[in-house]
């Protein structure tokens, strides 16, 4: 009786997770399509950034970083921004716009960018 209880509970735990899983993904993917317009560029809502793999490379899940081998080093789309160490591309998400005064490059909010050029 007990194994059967077990055996129940172990199945009803994994099908939670799987649930949980599935979840997370949809929202990822739909958090990337509203904020980065493409499920293939994923929104990294810590930075406000869209983040893809460069151009040759492909996105490996279950390790989570860039694997292949590129096509021209560092190359991305447009002026999107390169990161070496991951071999990554990134641009602002909607809504957002690099901060060009700091030495860091980061996404601010729009609006926070029109209020400092109206205080200059």
């Amino acid at each position: 009786m007990s194994s059967v209880f077990i055996l129940m509970l172990n199945t009803a735990l994994k099908a939670e997770s799987t649930l949980n899983t599935e979840a997370e993904k949809a929202y990822e993917e739909e958090m990337s399509l509203a904020m980065c317009h493409s499920a293939d560029h994923r929104f990294a809502s810590h930075s406000n950034a869209c983040v893809y793999c460069a151009q040759g490379l492909h996105y490996d899940q279950s390790k989570s970083h860039c694997t292949g081998t590129p096509n021209v080093l560092g190359k991305c789309y447009g002026k999107d921004h390169y990161h070496a160490k991951t071999q990554e591309c990134m641009y602002c998400a909607s809504g957002y716009v690099f901060n060009e005064d700091e030495d860091i490059r980061e996404c601010d909010p729009v609006n926070d960018q029109e209020q400092e050029k109206k205080k200059i």
